[in-house]
C-alpha cells in the first residue's frame, strides 16, 4: 500500500489541476458555438493551469523536507488509496470524458464533482499526516480546492440561463 509525503500530494496535485485545464479546454471546443461559455471555459482551463503552476513552486518550497507517514492504520491506507485511485489515478474511467452529446450543465456538474472529490483527496491525506508543517500546506491545498468549488458554483447560478 502506498504512503504519500508532502511531495507527492502536491504532485497529485499538479495533476489533478492539469487534468483540469484539459477537461475545460476539450469543453470549450466542444461548445464553442456559445462565445459566453467558450470564453468562461477557457477561462477556467486558464485557472487549472495557474493552479498546477501554485502546486509546483509550493512542492519546491514545502516538500523538501515533508516526511512519509509510515504509521497509517489499515484503514486510514485503504481510504487514502482509494481516494487516489479513484480520482487521480485511474485512466480508464470514463465519467470525465465528455462526447458531443454532453450538455453545458454537464460541464458544470462534473467539475463541481471534481472539485468535491479533490477536496475530500486532501481531507483524507491531511487525516493522516504528523508534522505539522505538512498539514498547513495541505490545508493550502483545500483551501484552494474549496476556492474552485465556490467559483464553480456561482458561475452555474450566474449562466443557468446559458446551460440549456
Amino acid at each position: 500500500m502506498n504512503n504519500y509525503n508532502l511531495k507527492e500530494v502536491f504532485t497529485i496535485a499538479e495533476e489533478i489541476e492539469d487534468n483540469g485545464a484539459a477537461f475545460y479546454n476539450k469543453a470549450a471546443e466542444i461548445f464553442k458555438d456559445s462565445e459566453e461559455i467558450y470564453k468562461l471555459l477557457k477561462l477556467l482551463e486558464e485557472e487549472e493551469k495557474y493552479h498546477g503552476d501554485i502546486f509546483r513552486r509550493y512542492k519546491e518550497m514545502y516538500a523538501a523536507d515533508s516526511e512519509y507517514n509510515d504509521d497509517l492504520d489499515e484503514t486510514s491506507r485503504k481510504y487514502i488509496n482509494s481516494l487516489a485511485s479513484q480520482y487521480v489515478f485511474n485512466k480508464s474511467n470514463h465519467k470525465n470524458e465528455l462526447t458531443e452529446s454532453s450538455s453545458k450543465a454537464d460541464v458544470f456538474d462534473f467539475a463541481i464533482e471534481r472539485e468535491k472529490d479533490a477536496i475530500l483527496f486532501y481531507l483524507g491525506v491531511k487525516s493522516t499526516m504528523k508534522n505539522q508543517k505538512d498539514i498547513d500546506a495541505v490545508e493550502v491545498m483545500i483551501r484552494e480546492e474549496q476556492r474552485h468549488l465556490a467559483d464553480l458554483t456561482t458561475y452555474r447560478e450566474r449562466y443557468e440561463y446559458l446551460l440549456k
